[in-house]
């Protein structure tokens, strides 16, 4: 899709702690580490186990202002203190976009996937999500990051 590696995949759904915030572009980076790093201990805190990659909601984009949720998946349903809520993706279809580069450098994945989506008359049952699969902390070269931009949807 767009010259990006693209499946369907059937997704089983995901029980996860977030924190959702309003960001200008630049205060994304820094604000997710915050975040992650809060979200980690309060799952260690609770004896409790992280499920998956990282990854955030990204619900809206304006005037270079994201309203997006960080979030990590759990093992097991959690509850936690504000800032931190808990959420679940529910089970269903998703297309995944793999996309390897620089987070920065992703909006044209994003018109590729809300292109396939209205070409192939599938309906959004959420907003979009950016599952991190490499860690840039361990992997410093942008080129290697790979990112699976998922659109979940309704059959």
């Amino acid at each position: 899709i767009g010259g990006y590696e693209a499946e369907i995949r059937d997704f089983a759904g995901l029980d996860y702690l977030g924190i959702r915030n309003q960001l200008k572009e630049v205060e994304i980076g820094a604000k997710l580490g915050e975040n992650y790093a809060l979200l980690s201990e309060t799952i260690v805190n609770n004896a409790a186990k992280q499920k998956g990659a990282p990854f955030t909601i990204n619900y809206s984009a304006k005037n270079k202002v994201y309203d997006m949720e960080t979030c990590l998946g759990v093992d097991a349903p959690l509850s936690a203190g504000f800032p931190i809520v808990p959420g679940k993706l529910e089970s269903g279809k998703h297309l995944v976009i793999k996309y390897y580069g620089a987070y920065e450098k992703m909006g044209p994945v994003y018109g590729a996937g809300f292109t396939f989506m209205v070409n192939n008359n599938l309906k959004a049952s959420g907003p979009p999500i950016e599952f991190y699969i490499t860690d840039p902390v361990a992997e410093p070269d942008t080129s290697k990051w790979l990112t699976e931009l998922v659109f979940p949807f309704k059959d």
